[in-house]
């Protein structure tokens, strides 16, 4: 395969709700086809798995896969898929989590350019269930544009180490390091501290995100704690690159009681403060003979539910730092995980800064509603007596639901991938094969003409599809950032009062459109800023000037 650029490896194991969407993901990264290939591993899954995988080969000539008879893990699975890859370089998908549209294209690039052994991503934006945009958090890597350095996997003050995670790294880096560890349960951040061990060299690629889903089904993390092994494959990890640690350290990580889950081997190894030999470089260039030492009986003590709120006392960097550890150990609801965040960092203090980069990359979701929102839904509100009859609506039906309530007798999801479940139409809006002409009485597309490509097909589809007197209500942007899952390949256009009129009127009669323009200048400033509606007061979201939208809202009726 002469233009083969790069290996996709998903491992899989009891997947079948969340594959498909994964796999669909892949196809969005900016490569041709025959660029790519997918190559998927079922670890012996005992679901519909198996036969998801073989489907959706079927629909897709550059995917292969393999089965283990018998759950292996995850290490063993990624060796497996990368073995059998015939790209020089690799990137592994989890088989629950998303690629944001381009993230792969623009890590190969910058790979490339760097001419490293791996680069890894920004932005790692957790994501809870299956909706995309319900965010938990978003870890940041420290190392933007950066080498990665030896001392993040530590992880020290806690910060994110963005090799702990999937990252792309050549076939050669692989092999020089013996793959993925096979004989504990975290495989992934085994490879990271072969990886920085064995001298190879990663990059933090700017702006590159991943998409993680959590809060669906127990993650592996979770399981392992709740097991008893935590302690346990930390220490594996540690004691196998023995060489790197001082006698200090090397005596507290052997000596160390893994069998108290309580406890945490590396939060305690991190507060011992200078824990590296001296002459770091050097020994990371020598090979190094297996350690050889007699350690007590691995003894694996369960935890129960009380002993799993056990808060251990530690000492923390700031406030901020302090709320999340307390949020995360509680569990507490979104809603107050979002005061917290906006109290640790509130808005006043962003604009005080010296900084060019937002206080959240996701709208400020993270926060609390997003600033679009606020004019968004007071929009569909004035118009409700528009939302009638026969409706459509893209990706879910939630506002016809909310603004249209007994007075809809029909609510159809239009969506243009099958991986959709809610969806009760699959189509592509700017030809719409499967809906015939006069068929609804409302169609409601809110930020949606920014992914269009072609804008004059998408509304002449909506107006054929509209019954005599049905409505278009949709929203158009004026202002966001690059939209986190569309990327710079498919966020196609920002909208003002005259292009929204020129594009409408080809097909609607001017005295049958309402088009208005909402927002100013602070809801602007504070939207592209990354703030949240609580951030800012009510009064100042109510005052529009057109001279500053934010958005704009097309009412059109046919």
């Amino acid at each position: 395969m002469p233009n083969l650029k790069l290996s996709l490896i998903i491992p899989c194991y009891n997947c079948e709700k969340t594959l498909a969407e994964a796999v669909n993901s892949c196809y969005t990264q900016g490569f041709q086809n025959d660029e790519f290939e997918v190559l998927m591993v079922d670890d012996g899954s005992t679901d519909s798995t198996p036969a998801l995988i073989k489907q959706l080969a079927l629909e897709h000539k550059n995917i292969r896969y393999f089965f283990h008879e018998k759950n292996q893990g995850g290490g063993a699975t990624r060796n497996t898929a990368v073995a059998k890859s015939l790209s020089e370089v690799i990137f592994c998908l989890d088989s629950d989590d998303l690629l944001p549209a381009g993230s792969l294209s623009k890590m190969y690039q910058y790979l490339k350019e760097k001419k490293c052994d791996g680069v890894s991503i920004h932005r790692s934006i957790k994501f809870g269930g299956n909706n995309i945009k319900n965010i938990d958090h978003i870890d940041v890597s420290p190392y933007p544009d950066k080498k990665i350095p030896f001392k993040s996997l530590i992880r020290p003050e806690e910060e994110f180490c963005p090799l702990d995670v999937t990252f792309m790294y050549t076939k050669n880096a692989f092999q020089k390091i013996g793959g993925y560890p096979t004989k504990h349960g975290f495989d992934t951040q085994g490879f990271s501290w072969r990886f920085l061990c064995a001298g190879l060299v990663a990059y933090t690629c700017p702006d590159a995100e991943y998409l993680h889903r959590i809060h669906f089904t127990r993650s592996y993390y979770l399981r392992e704690y709740d097991a008893g092994r935590v302690n346990y494959n930390w220490r594996d990890i540690l004691l196998e690159h023995y060489y790197v640690f001082n006698p200090k350290a090397l005596h507290f990580i052997t000596a160390f009681d893994c069998s108290n889950f309580t406890r945490n081997i590396m939060d305690e190894l991190r507060n011992l403060g200078d824990i590296f030999v001296v002459n770091l470089k050097d020994v990371l260039e020598k090979p190094h003979p297996p350690i050889n030492i007699n350690l007590p009986e691995k003894i694996y003590i369960r935890r129960n539910s009380l002993q799993g709120y056990v808060l251990r006392v530690k000492q923390y960097r700031n406030v901020s730092s302090l709320f999340r550890k307390i949020a995360k150990k509680l569990r507490l609801s979104p809603t107050t995980k979002k005061f917290l965040h906006r109290i640790t960092k509130p808005a006043t203090f962003y604009f005080l800064r010296n900084t060019s980069k937002p206080l959240s990359n996701y709208y400020g979701l993270e926060r609390g509603e997003a600033i679009d929102r606020f004019f968004i839904e007071n929009f569909l509100k004035e118009n409700k007596q528009y939302i009638r009859g026969a409706c459509l609506e893209l990706l879910n039906n939630k506002y016809t639901n909310v603004y249209g309530g007994e007075e809809v007798t029909k609510s159809d999801i239009l969506d243009i991938e099958d991986s959709n479940q809610k969806a009760t139409i699959i189509d592509d809006l700017r030809q719409l094969k499967t809906i015939t002409d006069n068929a609804y009485d409302c169609i409601i597309l809110t930020q949606v003409f920014q992914f269009i490509d072609d804008l004059a097909a998408a509304i002449s589809e909506c107006h054929r599809v509209l019954k005599k007197g049905g409505t278009i209500l949709a929203t158009l942007p004026c202002l966001s950032r690059i939209d986190c899952v569309a990327g710079l390949e498919g966020d196609y256009w920002r909208f003002t009062l005259a292009g929204a009129k020129y594009l409408f009127q080809k097909k609607f009669l001017p005295e049958n459109l309402s088009i208005k323009a909402h927002g100013n200048v602070r809801s602007g400033l504070f939207f592209y800023a990354g703030l949240a509606q609580e951030d800012i007061s009510l009064k100042a979201l109510k005052k529009d000037d057109s001279d500053f939208p934010t958005i704009i809202s097309v009412r059109a009726i046919k």
